[in-house]
């Protein structure tokens, strides 16, 4: 491992560390604020703005490196680091199974579906403003 990887080893770590916290500060407010409006256990909307905006950024960081206006550290740091620890997939996932035993397959089928879709899809509007 050379000096420069050793460097971004630690900008990769401190970016993941950011996104993470970024993360759970709008999933927190997001629920908060749902959950405010209904006192019964609520849909999981934080994570899923979460998800979405983090892939549209993702795309956007993926426009920019196809046309080379980013230096591939960046793109690490971002991609990985950053972007990284800000989405969840595992998170969910668990929510997913947490609705259907809940007895709300829909829900459940919303969760897990509803997010590939919207993130996909907003993965794919960030690259096409950056083309």
């Amino acid at each position: 491992m050379t000096e420069l990887d050793g460097l971004l080893l630690i900008l990769v770590s401190v970016g993941g560390g950011l996104g993470a916290s970024l993360r759970y500060l709008v999933d927190g407010l997001t629920t908060h604020l749902v959950s405010s409006r209904n006192s019964a256990s609520v849909f999981p909307w934080g994570l899923l703005l979460v998800n979405a905006t983090g892939s549209f950024v993702m795309g956007l960081v993926s426009g920019l490196v196809l046309d080379e206006f980013a230096p591939q550290a960046w793109t690490t740091v971002m991609m990985v680091g950053v972007l990284g620890g800000y989405t969840t997939f595992s998170s969910v996932s668990n929510d997913t199974v947490r609705l259907m035993r809940e007895g709300r397959v829909w829900a459940g089928v919303f969760n897990a579906f509803g997010t590939l879709l919207i993130a996909t899809a907003c993965a794919l509007t960030g690259l096409l403003i950056t083309r």
